[in-house]
C-alpha cells in the first residue's frame, strides 16, 4: 500500500480524484478536512454509494454520514426569488438547445440507419416540446390558447386601451408561432385567431372611419331664413 498523503497535498484536489486516492490507498480518510469529506461523500451519494459503503471508505460511522448529508442539503438549500426562477430557466435553456443541437446532429448526419435518424430527429423536437410545456409550467408562456384570446378579446374592447391595432395584430401572430412550436396549435384554434383577426380589421376600420368623422367641421341643421 501507498504511504498516506498529507492533508496539504490534497488541499486543491478534485473531490473525485479524492475518492480514487481513498480507493487505491494513497490517501487517508483521516488526512481529508470535512468539506473534502463532504465533496466526496455528496458526490458518492449521488452514485449510488450506500451509506455503510461511503461509510467504510471515508472511515466514519452510518450516523456521521447521514449528518454529512444532512448538512449537504442545507448548503444546497435555496430560497425561492424572481432571480433564482430566471437563473434556472436559462439553464434549462442551455442544456434543452444542446440536447436538441446533439439530436439534430444526429438526425442530419450520415451514420446511423434511416430509422435511427428519424427517431434521433424525433427526439429533438420532442425536447423542444418538452421545454415549452415546461415553461409553461413555470408561468412564462400561455398554458393555455384560450387565456390569451381571452386576453386579446379584453383588450381590442378598449376598456383599458393598452395595446394599438398593431401591437394586438402582433399579439395574434405571436400567439400562432408558439402554439405551432408547442404543437397545440388546433383547427379550432386557427378558426379563433382567424375571427379575432377578421374582428381587429373591422374594429380598425371602424375607429379610422370615426376618427375621420370627428375630424369634419359641424353643420348647422336649421333651415336659412328666406328673408319672410
Amino acid at each position: 500500500m501507498k504511504p498516506s498523503e498529507p492533508a496539504a497535498n490534497t488541499s486543491d484536489a478534485p473531490a473525485v480524484t479524492l475518492i480514487q486516492r481513498l480507493k487505491d490507498g494513497s490517501v487517508h480518510p483521516s488526512t481529508l478536512t470535512k468539506e473534502q469529506r463532504l465533496a466526496c461523500v455528496e458526490i458518492m451519494y449521488g452514485e449510488g454509494y450506500s451509506f455503510s459503503q461511503i461509510a467504510q471508505l471515508v472511515e466514519r460511522s452510518e450516523k456521521t454520514i447521514k449528518r454529512d448529508l444532512a448538512d449537504i442539503a442545507a448548503k444546497n438549500a435555496l430560497n425561492p426569488s424572481a432571480e433564482l426562477a430566471r437563473q434556472i430557466v436559462g439553464r434549462i435553456m442551455l442544456r434543452s438547445e444542446a440536447h436538441k443541437s446533439r439530436l439534430m446532429r444526429l438526425a442530419r448526419g450520415s451514420e446511423g440507419s434511416v430509422g435511427e435518424r428519424v427517431q434521433a430527429e424525433y427526439l429533438a423536437w420532442q425536447v423542444e416540446k418538452d421545454t415549452t410545456v415546461l415553461l409553461q409550467t413555470l408561468g412564462y408562456l400561455p398554458q393555455r390558447p384560450q387565456q390569451v384570446i381571452g386576453d386579446v378579446i379584453h383588450h381590442v374592447s378598449g376598456e383599458e386601451g393598452e395595446l394599438s391595432f398593431d401591437q394586438m395584430a402582433q399579439r395574434l401572430q405571436e400567439l400562432e408561432s408558439v402554439t405551432k412550436a408547442a404543437g397545440t396549435f388546433t383547427p379550432e384554434l386557427a378558426q379563433q385567431i382567424t375571427a379575432l383577426t377578421l374582428k381587429l380589421e373591422h374594429a380598425k376600420l371602424a375607429y379610422a372611419t370615426q376618427q375621420l368623422m370627428a375630424q369634419q367641421p359641424t353643420h348647422d341643421n336649421t333651415e336659412p331664413s328666406d328673408g319672410r
